[in-house]
């Protein structure tokens, strides 16, 4: 079984995750996420439906939705739910202003919680 898909499949399945990802972002106009990104609002329409969206786009894109490149151009989030890195993308500029000690009652606060509700996740912090 081939993993390759056609040069017509990636462009589909670009179009149908740039429309994807501008919902959950919130955007539930075309029009708002085109000056959102600087695009025209009549050319926008065109990247969700039949073309590929321009490169020079594709940061702010991600930007805005919060997800990744290669989530955006492959479908794919390394292992994790695309609901997890929109939040992970949310905290990150944030965590560098905090020390050591408060990141580690936080994920001691987060082990808890996750221990409470019956959540059955990674350990990710022996991962940092």
């Amino acid at each position: 079984m081939s993993l390759e898909i056609t040069p017509g499949q990636f462009k589909e399945s670009v179009c149908s995750r740039l429309k994807e990802l501008r919902l959950k972002a919130g955007y539930e106009r075309m029009t708002d996420f085109a000056k959102a990104l600087g695009i025209p609002a009549t050319t926008y329409p065109k990247y969700e439906n039949r073309s590929l969206l321009p490169h020079r786009y594709i940061t702010r894109v991600c930007r805005l939705t919060g997800c990744d490149e290669h989530y955006f151009l492959t479908g794919q989030t390394h292992g994790q739910p695309l609901q997890t890195l929109h939040l992970l993308n949310k905290v990150a500029p944030y965590v560098e202003l905090l020390d050591a000690e408060t990141i580690d009652e936080i994920v001691s606060y987060l082990k808890i919680k996750q221990t409470q509700t019956g959540h059955d996740h990674r350990d990710v912090s022996e991962q940092v």
